[in-house]
């Protein structure tokens, strides 16, 4: 069954047109164009729309680690890091693990 599944993986995958960024640009537009969302009264681009993703994901980390000052001093611990780190859920740990907002 697993065999199966994987040929048929490799089947479409070798099937899909290649990606490219003019195709994601095109799409970002189009997505713009038919929210009628403008920026400055122009369409915005794929780069304004990363950016504003980043901007937000590294804000909300801020504001997560900020929260978690006060149980890393309750516990002793050197840094928020190690709270994120080793007393999170699973799912939940994983965001900071790269990010440069989180404070050693």
């Amino acid at each position: 069954m697993v065999r199966i599944g994987m040929a048929i993986s490799s089947h479409l995958l070798a099937r899909r047109p290649a990606y490219r960024t003019a195709d994601s640009q095109q799409r970002f537009k189009r997505l713009a164009d038919d929210a009628g969302v403008t920026v400055e009264e122009k369409t915005p681009t794929a780069k304004m729309g990363r950016r504003f993703w980043y901007t937000t994901y590294n804000e909300a980390v801020k504001q997560m680690m900020g929260g978690l000052e006060g149980i890393a001093a309750d516990q002793g611990s050197a840094s928020t890091k190690i709270v994120s780190q080793n007393y999170l859920s699973e799912g939940k740990n994983d965001a900071t693990a790269e990010n440069p907002c989180v404070r050693n």
